[in-house]
């Protein structure tokens, strides 16, 4: 009989290399920074050449003016209402789901262990009983005097 590696190496046959192990390009994303934003108290002091020419930007209301308002129609608040019990309804029922799964593992558990400690009483028994009798059969034949 030949081993797998004799056959291979009679063969020509090579394992192929793990991709795990290959050298690979990083690809990764260049950092974007937010726009440099100069405090009012600190604009009033530096030179006229370094001061921003635009004025300073509030990002706050810069924000506000992107936003969109949502407004909600009177049935599509019923519905969002409704969706909204219907799933806390459900993650209640989950809730109370996990805690019957934990009670009846809890449960088991103390059956389990109530049956592996009776179990090993008997064990403690069977040994005892059993020792106890190799004992008598030692001592039987350290009595016993020896014919020859």
């Amino acid at each position: 009989m030949k081993t797998q590696g004799q056959l291979k190496r009679e063969k020509g046959l090579r394992r192929d290399a793990e991709l795990d192990s290959m050298y690979t390009v990083i690809h990764r994303e260049e950092k974007v920074f937010k726009p440099l934003s100069i405090p009012r108290n600190l604009q009033k002091e530096l030179p006229y050449k370094d001061k921003p020419k635009k004025g300073p930007i509030d990002q706050k209301k810069n924000l506000e003016s992107q936003r969109i308002a949502v407004i909600r129609e009177p049935h599509e608040q019923k519905v969002a209402s409704l969706m909204k019990m219907l799933k806390m309804s459900y993650s209640h029922k989950l809730d109370q789901l996990k805690q019957a799964t934990a009670n009846r593992m809890a449960v088991h558990r103390k059956t389990i262990d109530r049956e592996e400690k009776r179990k090993l009483a008997r064990q403690r028994v069977v040994k005892k009983q059993v020792f106890r009798a190799k004992s008598k059969l030692e001592s039987r034949d350290k009595t016993k005097p020896r014919h020859r």
